[in-house]
């Protein structure tokens, strides 16, 4: 569609009564969704809780959180 071709319609549509506006809103909308693939949905933390045994990689996390803090405070950084 050229872009003249489509300010014709966006000042079609303008012209609509709001009722108007919304039926042809909800019918684009209704199309879209069936012509698009499944939107891929994120998944809730209570969906997954619990589907790794404990602990994963044989290290509590609180472990592994002290253990990864204190080695960030070992290194050193010199300042040029």
């Amino acid at each position: 569609m050229s872009a003249k071709e489509l300010d014709e319609l966006v000042k079609k549509v303008e012209s609509l009564k709001p009722d108007e506006q919304l039926f042809l809103i909800s019918h684009i909308a209704r199309n879209l969704q069936e012509g698009c693939p499944k939107l891929k949905r994120h998944r809730k933390w209570r969906e997954i809780c619990g589907s790794i045994p404990y602990p994963f990689f044989g290290e509590d996390a609180q472990s592994w959180l002290s253990r990864t803090r204190s080695e960030g405070d070992d290194t050193s950084f010199s300042v040029v």
